[in-house]
């Protein structure tokens, strides 16, 4: 007669090699969804250097022949080459009576500050103008989209620290 002892014995011996026939009850992988916000802040040292003009009357727009010079950007690492390696959009005016324009009558341009005679230490300056023909007048915040080429390619989208004046009229 076989006693309790060998009985247990024999059941590990067969639950230890059902261990070893079988995978792991673990896991290999886990996924969370956890939200998050990433922000990032103007930079005049860093690889582009952005620096907001928004406070400067000069980066309003006053009369249809205007510009604003919202933004300067410096070419920290000397990686783009000149003007013509930037690409810019005004991507929405968010106007003080409530209502943003997604597609304004305004558009952004990249410039040599040389070029358009400004007496600055600053490489660049991004100029609001107005589209011919457009009527957009009121006050808000400027939302406007860069794209820099050349060694390295920075993306980046700013909206102005001050509500600027725009007057197409």
């Amino acid at each position: 007669m076989v006693d309790r002892r060998q009985r247990l014995g024999a059941v590990l011996l067969l639950c230890g090699a059902a261990l070893l026939v079988t995978g792991s009850v673990g896991f290999a992988d886990v996924m969370a969804d956890r939200p998050g916000n990433i922000t990032v802040a103007n930079d005049p040292d860093a690889y582009l250097g952005v620096t907001d003009n928004s406070a400067d009357s000069a980066a309003s727009i006053s009369g249809g022949n205007d510009t604003g010079n919202a933004y300067f950007l410096d070419d920290n690492a000397a990686a783009f080459g000149g003007a013509s390696a930037f690409d810019s959009a005004v991507d929405r005016i968010d106007y003080d009576d409530g209502t943003t324009d997604t597609d304004p009558g305004v558009y952004a341009t990249v410039r040599d500050t040389d070029a358009v005679g400004l007496t600055t230490s600053h490489d660049y300056v991004l100029q609001l103008e107005c589209k011919d023909g457009a009527t957009d007048q009121g006050t808000g915040y400027v939302t406007v989209s860069v794209t820099a080429t050349g060694d390295e390619t920075v993306d980046l989208q700013r909206t102005t620290n001050q509500k600027l004046s725009i007057d197409c009229t």
